[in-house]
């Protein structure tokens, strides 16, 4: 059995998919069940937990043998996804493939880049069979910039250099492989997309899509974080993002990664792949009507 902890997530979605496509068994950790009645429909079990109730972790363990560990962003991360290992090692699972950060290090000033960076090392010394996979920045993270480009046909964002972005899809197919064939054991896979791109080269592709100009308008650092607390962002999650668009605009972790082909063996999604897919959910943004993208 292959437990999948952050199923609902970006990621674990497309994970679950795919592994219940290629007739894995899969179980789900799930804080909600209500959220995952789609991947339950496929074949998913789900086990009602959480990462903060250690007795649900120990619940979810009988049976199976490997895990893969995502989780979302949180001040007690190095925490909890510490102890959902330590309940794997005491289940017996031989197996784990954990999902980490571009840039993860225990040394990191920026708070999410060090939780990851430690419990990466931690899962490194426990004696599991461990694989991390350390994604560049999901191509999905332009969807919160959604509204303002229905509104404005524009977004604000500090450079961040050229980027090779990545689709959750691919991390996904990167992850399936890790889980189930041998040979990925001991291993840290950096995960891109095929190419690097700006924040000007997205916009390009995200208005050939909508079928209308759509432009990135470059600010100040100070004026993305002002934003990102106008919509609550805790002040440790501020400043990681902000240590990433830094880390970018410095020429830093922005290579091309060959894992998507030899590990996931896939074809990296492009930027233009992506922005059809998600063109519908930006007119919707808008009140809009869906159009053909302009080719």
């Amino acid at each position: 059995m292959l437990l999948v902890i952050g199923g609902t997530g970006k990621v674990g979605r497309h994970l679950v998919r795919q592994l219940r496509g290629e007739g894995t068994p899969v179980r789900m950790l799930v804080r909600d069940p209500a959220r995952a009645t789609e991947l339950e429909a496929l074949g998913a079990e789900l086990v009602t937990g959480d990462l903060r109730e250690p007795k649900s972790l120990d619940r979810v363990m009988p049976g199976v043998d490997r895990v893969f560990l995502l989780s979302p962003p949180d001040e007690r991360q190095s925490e909890l996804q510490e102890a959902a290992i330590d309940a794997a090692r005491r289940g017996g699972v031989r197996r784990l493939v954990k999902l980490s950060v571009v840039g993860a290090d225990e040394r990191s000033p920026f708070p999410l880049l060090r939780w990851h960076g430690e419990t990466d090392a931690y899962l490194r010394g426990t004696g599991l069979d461990w694989t991390i996979l350390q994604p560049q920045s999901f191509m999905h993270n332009v969807l919160a910039f959604a509204p303002v480009v229905a509104a404005e046909g524009r977004f604000y964002a500090p450079d961040t250099g050229r980027v090779p972005v990545v689709h959750p899809r691919d991390v996904a197919a990167v992850a399936a492989r890790a889980l189930t064939d041998a040979g990925h054991e001991g291993h840290t896979y950096y995960v891109t997309g095929p190419e690097p791109l700006s924040w000007g080269d997205m916009a390009a592709s995200l208005g050939t899509a909508l079928g209308r100009d759509v432009a990135w308008v470059d600010v100040p650092a100070s004026a993305a974080a002002e934003a990102m607390a106008g919509i609550g962002m805790p002040d440790w999650l501020v400043e990681s993002l902000l240590g990433l668009y830094a880390m970018g605009a410095r020429g830093e972790h922005l290579s091309v990664s060959p894992v998507t082909r030899e590990v996931g063996r896939i074809e990296p999604t492009t930027y233009d792949e992506f922005a059809r897919e998600v063109a519908p959910i930006l007119h919707a943004a808008a009140g809009a009507p869906a159009v053909p993208h302009r080719t």
